[in-house]
This record gives C-alpha cells, structure tokens and sequence, in this order.
C-alpha cells in the first residue's frame, strides 16, 4: 500500500507532495519533524527552520496500490502546481527526477561555497583513483556517445584559448627567470672584477680582487664601491677619500 501526502506552509500557503510505502504514515511525518532539525539545502526544509515545523500542516491525499505511487505522486504535483518556486517540490515526481530551470538555480545556489557538501573537503589519492576507475571505458557517462562537430568545434576554440594564454604565461615566467639569472650573473661578474684603489691625485695605491675583498679591508660599502666604478652614477667620484675603478690588465 502507498500514500500520497501533502504538506502545506500556514503561513503562505505553499504546498509539498510527498509519497511513501511506509505503513504507518505518521512515522514519515514524524520523519520529517526529526530532519527538519539538522537538513539544509532542501527548500522545505529551510522553509522548515524559517517558519518553524508547527506552521505546517500534514494530511493524506490518497491511499493506492504500491505500482501507482508515482502517477499520483506526479498528478497530484501538477493539480497543486508545488513545483519550486511555487512550492516546495524540487522534481516534477515519480520516477521522473528531472529538475526544472527554477531547481537547478536554486540547487547551484545552496550547494555552491560554503554551502557545498564537499566545501574545504581534501580529496585523498585512493580516493581520487577510485573516482578515475569509475569513468574509465564503458563506466564512463559519454561512453560511446557520439560528440556533434560543434561541440568539438567548442572544445576546440576553448582549449585553444586556454592553451595561447597558458603559454602567454609560461613565456613570461621564462622571460622573467632569464631576466634575473642574467642580472645575478651580471653582479656576479661585476663582484668577481679586480679593484683599483687610487688617491685623490689619481695614484695607485692597491688594487683587490674583488669588490667584497675592498669593501672588507677598508670598511666602504660594496654597493657605494660599484657604484663609484660605474659611468653611470656620476655623483659617486670618491668613497672614503678614495677613487675607485676597475682594474684594467
């Protein structure tokens, strides 16, 4: 024996359609007063928890034979129009399990972020394997399932793009990397180059192999150094009473 029941909002009137082959049909309302307590996703459930499980009502609309659950269950979804957002069915009933527009937009929004059943969840390799087993060969849902020319015409322009700018990026990590190497290369040229140190009158007095070596024996910043040895930093002639240059052989 099957039931056909309803569940209707008080307060705004909106309507469930439920069915169950349970034989005793208070237990599947008292089933719904113990998951109302925990269940969110659900539109009615949520209606539940906003409205609180005392304003709504339950009642029988048929008793039938098990085989026709589902056509009532369907029709008398369609007669009560419980589809969401009319009401608070999310399928059109029976064996259909098809969700309408509605559904699909509000299923997206409550199960996305936070709300996710899966949200901050790490999936573990054994587990990932698993799932790869499962869609492999004639497991797999598209399995041999023909694919249109422009579906694959998609696929193709979307992979496409996703390939040029996929490139795009690695050549400027590349560029970048190459960038730096031959500038650290450059500095360390520039630190491993000879040093002369002069007077003011433009007398030799010591020459160093590097500038590490005279930033460390006679107390002058290795940057202020370079800096006095380069063309570029005009303003840097001297550095602790000294000219410095680089070494000419």
């Amino acid at each position: 024996m099957g039931y056909i029941y309803l569940i209707e909002n008080k307060i705004n009137g909106k309507k469930y359609i439920g069915q169950t082959l349970k034989n005793d049909i208070n237990s599947r309302w008292k089933q719904h007063k113990n998951m109302c307590k925990n269940s969110l996703g659900n539109c009615l459930y949520n209606a539940y928890k906003k409205y609180g499980i005392e304003n709504f009502n339950f009642k029988i609309l048929c008793i039938c034979f098990d085989i026709d659950t589902n056509r009532f269950e369907i029709d008398y979804i369609k007669k009560y129009n419980t589809i969401y957002p009319n009401g608070y069915n999310l399928q059109l009933g029976g064996n259909n399990r098809k969700h309408n527009e509605y559904t699909i937009i509000h299923l997206k929004k409550v199960l996305s972020g936070i709300n996710g059943p899966n949200y901050g969840k790490k999936c573990s390799l054994e587990k990932r394997q698993k799932i790869s087993e499962s869609l492999k060969g004639e497991k797999n849902p598209n399995f041999g399932k023909k694919i249109s020319k422009e579906i694959k015409d998609k696929i193709s322009k979307t992979m496409n793009n996703f390939n040029i700018e996929k490139r795009k990026e690695i050549n400027e990590k590349i560029s970048e990397t190459l960038k730096n190497n031959n500038s650290n290369k450059n500095n360390i040229n520039k630190n491993n180059k000879k040093i002369s140190q002069y007077d003011l009158d433009n007398n030799l007095i010591s020459v160093f192999n590097s500038i590490s070596e005279a930033s460390k024996k006679i107390g002058v910043d290795r940057m202020t150094i370079s800096k006095c040895c380069n063309d570029k930093y005009i303003q840097y002639k001297t550095a602790k009473g000294f000219i410095w240059k680089y070494y000419n052989y």
